[in-house]
């Protein structure tokens, strides 16, 4: 008689707490359908973004959007970060103070478009704006340090 045994693909716990980089985290933290797959909820009203894991240094949050929908620009001062899109293209604007040229100061934005698998890592100073400007809905899933 033959039996079959079912794995789990959510790491165990010390795998995940031996992962130090929010980069590398995010990665593995992705490849864990369970986890996050059952948080994914996309709303009409606004982005959607729910809690899938945490520990003492990090915790993931998934969140999902509509076409047309939009993150407000927010801050992840002293709390860096990577996130990764998991369907969809999602759109990033983050803002770049010139150091030279004509107009050393003058500040201008810089858009991204991050695409499945792409993984967007950034440091404890870090201000963006979010959104789908596609035509398909977008998961995307975010490791932050903790405060």
């Amino acid at each position: 008689m033959s039996s079959t045994v079912l794995h789990s693909t959510v790491p165990h716990a010390t795998v995940l707490t031996s992962v130090s980089h929010p980069g590398a985290l995010v990665r593995v933290l992705a490849a864990s359908r369970e986890l996050w797959a059952r948080h994914v909820r996309f709303d009409p009203a606004a982005p959607h973004t729910a809690p899938v894991w945490t520990d003492d240094r990090h915790e993931a949050v998934v969140s999902a959007w509509l076409p047309g929908q939009a993150s407000p620009v927010h801050t992840h001062l002293g709390r860096p970060g990577a996130l990764i899109v998991l369907q969809g293209v999602l759109e990033e604007t983050t803002w770049v103070t010139a150091t030279d040229g004509a107009e050393p100061g003058r500040r201008h934005a810089v858009r991204r478009h991050l695409v499945a698998g792409e993984v967007r890592s950034y440091g404890a100073v870090h201000v963006h704006g979010l959104r789908n400007d596609g035509a398909d809905p977008v998961v995307a899933l975010h490791v932050l340090a903790r405060p």
